[in-house]
């Protein structure tokens, strides 16, 4: 649509079929896209151009890596805007990208964010959603990611844990010059696991629940983070587990103070290839239990 001699507000550009990518925290997502630009009335004198696109089908692989996709999704959606006039309107382009259910067929994939080899996915699929809001800079200024497990098997140092998982992950960019994101309110929460330390199981059904407080996460590989932790969990066994693969514990410990639903907080730093929970506490309606745990290789 033309007016006076140029381009009027309601002009579109409609491409149906387009092989597309995009890039965030250190993913490629890639697929075949349907997608739309249209010009809409902004500031007098001034046209907003305004994309929205959609991948029928998508595949996430890190960037170094876009041979090797670990993500299989449908229905990939962007939505972008940009305001200004044609010379400033690269520097203020805002987007936002979003999916459901995607599959991710081998948890192990996300290994590589995990400090050392004393935490672990050793076995599972699951699925991932997410949703990301690009500021003008070009990175990801705020976003969500979800991963639901069932059947899933982690290794903990020596004990092994299936059961299922989901991890609620929540990021607002804290640094505009790193991948520094405040992570409050991300969660953690394992439902139905069955704790094993070779034949002997230590718990079943077993549950716990975590939520990160003032927590900083660095978005590199691995994940470093620094957060205080609030936890629920069915009972202490598998912290005190833990415990008795390095420290010699009584029996009649495990038997009193296992027992019984148990509120936790403390500390969590995952840092150079270690992982640290100093100083941590735990308590029920009967005992108390001050703690701190280092994870550090072997």
């Amino acid at each position: 649509k033309i007016h006076d001699g140029k381009l009027d507000a309601g002009s579109f550009l409609e491409v149906p079929h387009v092989a597309a990518t995009a890039s965030a925290l250190g993913n490629r997502f890639a697929g075949d896209a349907q997608a739309r630009i249209t010009f809409e009335a902004a500031a007098e004198g001034e046209l907003q151009p305004h994309l929205t696109a959609v991948m029928q089908k998508f595949e996430v692989a890190a960037v170094e890596s876009p041979g090797q996709p670990y993500v299989h999704g449908t229905d990939l959606h962007i939505d972008a805007v940009a305001h200004g006039d044609r010379q400033t309107m690269d520097d203020r382009v805002h987007a936002r990208l979003w999916f459901k259910d995607a599959l991710v067929p081998d948890l192990r994939a996300y290994n590589r964010y995990l400090p050392n080899s004393r935490l672990r996915f050793v076995d599972g699929a699951g699925r991932l959603s997410g949703d990301l809001e690009f500021d003008r800079e070009g990175g990801v200024g705020s976003g969500t990611f979800r991963v639901v497990g069932q059947g899933v098997q982690l290794g903990v140092a020596e004990l092994a844990m299936l059961g299922n998982v989901e991890i609620d992950t929540r990021l607002r960019r804290a640094d505009l010059k790193s991948h520094s994101f405040n992570a409050d309110g991300s969660r953690l929460s394992l439902k139905g696991v069955r704790v094993t330390s070779g034949d002997e199981v230590l718990g079943a059904d077993w549950w716990g629940d975590v939520v990160l407080d003032r927590a900083r996460l660095d978005w590199d590989k691995p994940i470093a983070l620094d957060g205080q932790l609030q936890v629920r969990m069915r009972d202490v066994a598998v912290l005190l587990a833990l415990y008795s693969q390095r420290k010699d514990l009584p029996g009649w410990i495990q038997k009193v103070v296992d027992a019984g639903e148990a509120q936790m907080e403390g500390r969590v730093q995952w840092q150079d290839n270690a992982l640290l929970l100093d100083p941590f506490a735990a308590s029920n309606d009967r005992f108390d239990v001050m703690a701190r745990l280092r994870l550090h290789d072997k």
